[in-house]
């Protein structure tokens, strides 16, 4: 089984099995890149970053969301804009300012 592989190469974060993950989906996908990550952490510091916002920029995100979200915008050079939510729970976008430079919307 391909996760005691993994296990008993002492490699549960990036090693390996990552890297030919990574080289798998990049030659399935035709894409040039590919990463495996350990975590959505990882994966949303990678998407702001991909962004290439000017370090600074403010993103948006509802007031109701888990502390993650913000870390990974600070993580990423940013700075988290927590936004009003409406009465079910969502971003209220009428509540975003003229500065946000990108908006999270998570589920």
């Amino acid at each position: 089984m391909a996760v005691d592989r993994v296990l008993n190469t002492n490699y549960v974060g990036y090693g390996p099995h990552a890297r030919a993950l990574e080289t798998f989906l990049k030659k399935r996908t035709a894409h040039k890149s590919a990463f495996a990550l350990q975590s959505g952490f990882q994966a949303l510091v990678l998407a702001l970053r991909g962004l290439d916002l000017p370090a600074g920029s403010r993103v948006g995100l509802p007031a109701l969301t888990c502390g993650t979200v913000a870390a990974a915008v600070r993580n990423a050079g940013l700075i988290p804009l927590l936004v009003d939510i409406r009465d079910d729970l969502t971003l209220d976008v009428t509540s975003l300012p003229a500065n946000c430079a990108a908006v999270i919307a998570p589920h």
